[in-house]
């Protein structure tokens, strides 16, 4: 059970991470070719004020995270009805949080908010 916590969290951070790097990704294609940014010590214009407020404990939707973990049952539960069972993980962000229903109607993912490609079934016993 515990195993199975730490996998979850692991992969929702996992999620995170390619989110990132997706939202990275279109930043830097839609940043415009005459921008270019000198690199080096102290050379770039970026603003440090976002380094300096990070916090660990916000989610990127400015939430806290919750101060106990949620049950793994609390876990399993669609994020947009709350009454199926989840079994469609979307992609690009992986997040495991919809189930069959709900998924037809959503273009966005609960947890993140970004556009949902596609999706694929999960079979868990």
């Amino acid at each position: 059970m515990e195993a199975q916590s730490w996998q979850c969290r692991a992969w929702y951070n996992e999620s995170i991470i390619n989110m990132l790097k997706s939202n990275l990704n279109q930043a830097l294609a839609q940043g415009g070719a005459g921008d270019h940014a000198k690199e080096g010590c102290g050379e770039s214009e970026v603003d440090n004020t976002a380094v300096s407020s990070y916090n660990p404990n916000v989610l990127i939707g400015g939430e806290d995270f919750p101060r106990q973990p949620r049950k793994l049952s609390q876990q399993l539960v669609c994020r947009s009805c709350k009454c199926q069972e989840v079994c469609m993980l979307l992609m690009p962000c992986r997040h495991l949080c919809l189930c069959e229903h709900c998924e037809r109607l959503v273009e966005l993912c609960p947890i993140c908010k970004s556009r949902k490609s596609a999706s694929l079934p999960i079979f868990m016993s």
